[in-house]
């Protein structure tokens, strides 16, 4: 490890974090990045932010999203047979993109692994964020995945 560390700030001298894959294992990566700030649009990417709870941000300039455009966005989030999501053509997948009017409903994994997750189980807190949120940039930590970093 001390190795790959080594590597990764060769890589990246002035601290600005970076990922690296360990070479006995290129599955398994390490990164180093900063914290999002507080209040700013990353600050639900940081690693210690609760599953489940809504994060709400207001973009500046950034066009309000209407609430039934979220829901019916969600709606069309395509699944399987056994309700998972999926792309379009039922094929797992590790992030998608449904838009609908003024919203876009983005899901995709924090590892690069395929999502796994029910779309009905996720319904209700995908609408309570939505509504939480309301006209703001919504985001959500939920477990469904299923690569090395599963929940």
């Amino acid at each position: 490890m001390q190795l790959e560390l080594g590597s990764l700030f060769k890589l990246c001298p002035h601290g600005g974090g970076g990922r690296i894959p360990f070479p006995d294992n290129p599955a398994v990566t390490m990164e180093i990045r900063g914290r999002g700030p507080p209040d700013s649009e990353w600050a639900a990417y940081n690693p210690d932010y609760p599953y489940g709870e809504p994060y709400c941000y207001t973009k500046h300039g950034a066009p309000d999203q209407v609430v039934d455009d979220c829901l019916k966005a969600f709606e069309q989030v395509p699944v399987d047979s056994d309700g998972r999501i999926t792309d379009a053509n039922k094929i797992r997948t590790k992030s998608l993109e449904v838009v609908f009017k003024s919203c876009a409903v983005k899901i995709f994994s924090n590892d690069g692994s395929n999502i796994n997750l029910v779309k009905e189980q996720a319904s209700v807190t995908f609408g309570d964020m939505v509504r939480k949120c309301d006209k703001q940039l919504g985001y959500l930590n939920v477990d469904g995945k299923e690569g090395p970093n599963e929940e």
